[in-house]
């Protein structure tokens, strides 16, 4: 069973808690209090494993946090109207990042430009039946800790982990103009397994 950590963090807990075995085991009693800081490092860094719904027209929360806005918007990334749903993380984790959809990766854009949100990361996934969701990740508050290793072209499942997003990030998820949220501001969201919106076809 894999530790319940997350891999971006395992190899830093793993070495931290080495350090500290030795070092007590050489006597060193005063460090005992340092276990408590490994404890709360583990519950920072936890991995989640989340099991998405049974349910394909849905978009999931990509990241767990508390719903900021529910509003009509354009997308800047794709130039079009669109639904945006913002997102707080939480600030005591976890720091996953969850793909909202199943779909191609269509692009990525690792900087960003200031105009557009001062974004450090979006990403365009567009599915099986061409709906376009855009996840825009605000990374101007420190620390910063973005890892995504997922390449343009890839497949991502839905609510598969792709990655970490970071330390209390906000994060706009674009939806297509004819999807319907689902989800109203100040509710609370898991990653990879709440409903925020769902894409509307024909006879769905």
């Amino acid at each position: 069973m894999p530790l319940p950590i997350a891999p971006e963090f395992r190899v830093h807990w793993l070495s931290l808690a080495a350090a500290l075995a030795v070092l007590v085991m050489a006597s060193h009693r005063w460090l005992w209090p340092l276990w408590g800081l490994l404890a709360v490092l583990a519950f920072l860094w936890r991995d989640p494993r989340r099991r998405p719904p049974a349910d394909p027209l849905a978009v999931l929360a990509p990241v767990d946090g508390r719903v900021l806005a529910v509003e009509r918007a354009t997308d800047p990334w794709l130039d079009r109207p669109a639904w945006r749903v913002r997102l707080r993380q939480s600030p005591l984790g976890p720091f996953a990042l969850f793909s909202p959809t199943e779909g191609k990766l269509m692009e990525h854009w690792r900087r960003g430009r200031r105009d557009q949100e001062g974004a450090l990361y979006a990403c365009w996934l567009r599915t099986d039946e061409d709906d376009d969701v855009t996840l825009v990740i605000d990374l101007r508050r420190w620390p910063r800790a973005l890892r995504s290793p997922w390449r343009v072209g890839e497949r991502l499942g839905q609510g598969q982990r792709c990655g970490l997003a970071g330390y209390g990030v906000v994060v706009s998820v674009y939806l297509p103009a004819g999807a319907a949220p689902t989800v109203v501001v100040g509710e609370r969201l898991r990653g990879g397994r709440d409903v925020l919106g769902k894409f509307v076809h024909e006879g769905s």
